[in-house]
This record gives structure tokens, C-alpha cells and sequence, in this order.
């Protein structure tokens, strides 16, 4: 059957009726989802912001404090230490070294020896982070149950496993970092002049002294005790430039300060990575404000 103009035209009007009617109703709905959303959104804040600046003033200061307290032990007894870098063995054994890497590792390694493994630092921090990521999930549970009093609804369970707590990683390069400085002042106060090393050269001066004691026996004694008071001299002058006790306090002092270093580091890094794990908690909210939203208001609300 053949449709008319102005059947066609009544049929298209009614048409963009249902079009527009539909629109105004799903635009309505959108509008109502998004309100309701943003609603328990703002009623969730100002829990959510108790716990927040909780977890902020509280957990980063007990990282680092838990660090330090740790640390401070090995640090402030690091007298066997020093007294090993500032030996005329070690001074020998480092002038024995082929180059300075080597030399630095000789360090490292009476660090490690003489202070603290460095295994049981890393072991300390994994074990600071696993407990400041559990009180954070205690926390967290804290705040949920908040919530849901004052959204009167059950929340479901949201975990945010890929933002555990990651400080060894991100302390590492800062510990690595400090410990270098502790081994390059140490090898500062190292480089002394080693008494064997200053006896061999007196010994080949001289035997090249000797060379004269045929010709002019007088010279090569007056030669020898010159070369004898130039090589003592030199030992003791090199001595008094290093001010070795000097050395001993600053390197003393650095080592202590390596406590406060890295207990300053971890709480950094442990607030940094808590405003990383807020940033999603809040965004897990949002995403349940809005199910919720769309789940109370449809079409047949």
C-alpha cells in the first residue's frame, strides 16, 4: 500500500517525538546517576580525609624512625672500622690495589665486614615496608567500613595489590649512593704513605748511592744519610698532612649519619607511595559511587 506525503511527514514527527522523548529520558537519568554519584562522593570526603592525613602524619615518620633506630646501632659503633681503613696494613694493601675500583671495593667490603651487611639493610627495609603496608590495608579496611555506614550500602572488596609498598627498590639507588660517599672519604684517609713502600724506595736510592762509594766514599756517606732522613721525612710529613685523626672523625661522623640519611630516604619514598596508593583508593570509590548510582536509577525507577 502506497504511503502519502502527509502520511510520511506525521509518521517522521512522531518518530522524532520518540527520539527526543528518549533523549530527554536518558539525559534525565544521566543527569540523576551523575548527581547521586558525586553525592556520595562528597559524603565520603570527609572520612576518607581522616584517614588520609592519618596515614600521612603517621606512617612515613614511623618508617623512618624504625629505620633509624636499627641503624643507628652498626653506625655508632663503626670504631673497628675506622681503625681498619686507617691502618699501615690496610694502607699497604690498598696501594697494592691495581686501580681505584678495586681500591673501593677493599673499602666496601670492611664496611660489610666491620659495620653491616648489606643484606640486612635490604632485609630491614622489606621488612619496614611489609609493615607499613599492613597497617595501610588496616587502615584502608578502617575507612571502607566508614563508608559504608555512611553510604548505607556494603561495599565491595577492593584490594590494590600492584601498589604494595616498593621502598627497597626505591631506596637503593640513595643507600648506593651514601655508601659511596662513606668509601670515597675513607679512601681519602687511606691514601697515606705505606712505611714498607717508603723503605723500598730509601733501599733502591740507596743502592744508587753505592755507585759513588768507589770513587767518593766521603760524598756516598754524606749521599746516604740524605737519602735516609729524605725518605723518614717524607713518611712523617705525609703523615701529618692526612691529619689521620682528623680523618677518623669525619669518616666516624659519616658513617653515623648514614642512619639519619637513609631513615630520611625511606620516609620519603614511603610518602610518596602512599599519596600513589590514596590517589587509587579514591578512584576506587568513584568507580563504586558511580555502579551504585547506575544501578539505583534506570529506566523503570
Amino acid at each position: 500500500m502506497a504511503i502519502n506525503r502527509r502520511e510520511l511527514l506525521t509518521m517522521g514527527t512522531r518518530g522524532g517525538a520518540v527520539v527526543l522523548a528518549s533523549s530527554v529520558v536518558w539525559g534525565r537519568m544521566a543527569l540523576a546517576r551523575h548527581q547521586l554519584a558525586n553525592r556520595l562522593v562528597d559524603e565520603a570526603a570527609s572520612p576518607r580525609s581522616d584517614f588520609t592525613s592519618s596515614d600521612l602524619e603517621r606512617l612515613p615518620a614511623l618508617a623512618r624512625q624504625e629505620i633509624e633506630d636499627w641503624f643507628q646501632s652498626p653506625c655508632r659503633n663503626c670504631a673497628p672500622f675506622v681503625d681498619r681503613i686507617c691502618s699501615e696494613s690496610f694502607a699497604q694493601k690498598l696501594a697494592s690495589c691495581s686501580g681505584e675500583q678495586e681500591r673501593e671495593q677493599e673499602i666496601r667490603n670492611a664496611f660489610v665486614a666491620e659495620v653491616v651487611q648489606e643484606h640486612r639493610i635490604l632485609d630491614k627495609i622489606e621488612e619496614v615496608a611489609e609493615r607499613i603496608g599492613n597497617e595501610l590495608d588496616l587502615s584502608w579496611a578502617a575507612c571502607c567500613k566508614g563508608i559504608e555506614k555512611t553510604w548505607a550500602i556494603q561495599l565491595p572488596k577492593m584490594t590494590a595489590s600492584e601498589y604494595r609498598l616498593d621502598l627497597l627498590n626505591s631506596a637503593m639507588p640513595h643507600l648506593e649512593e651514601k655508601l659511596a660517599a662513606v668509601v670515597s672519604q675513607a679512601d681519602v684517609a687511606s691514601q697515606r704513605p705505606v712505611l714498607s713502600l717508603v723503605a723500598m724506595d730509601t733501599i733502591k736510592l740507596e743502592a744508587t748511592v753505592l755507585v759513588f762509594a768507589r770513587t767518593s766514599p766521603q760524598m756516598a756517606i754524606l749521599l746516604s744519610v740524605a737519602v735516609a732522613l729524605f725518605g723518614a721525612c717524607s713518611y712523617v710529613l705525609g703523615l701529618l698532612s692526612l691529619r689521620p685523626a682528623n680523618y677518623r672523625k669525619a669518616i666516624s661522623s659519616r658513617v653515623a649519619q648514614l642512619a639519619i640519611d637513609i631513615g630520611r630516604q625511606v620516609e620519603a619514598e614511603t610518602r610518596q607511595q602512599i599519596l600513589v596508593l590514596h590517589q587509587w583508593q579514591d578512584r576506587a570509590l568513584e568507580k563504586v559511587a558511580k555502579d551504585y548510582a547506575k544501578e539505583q536509577i534506570n529506566l523503570f525507577s
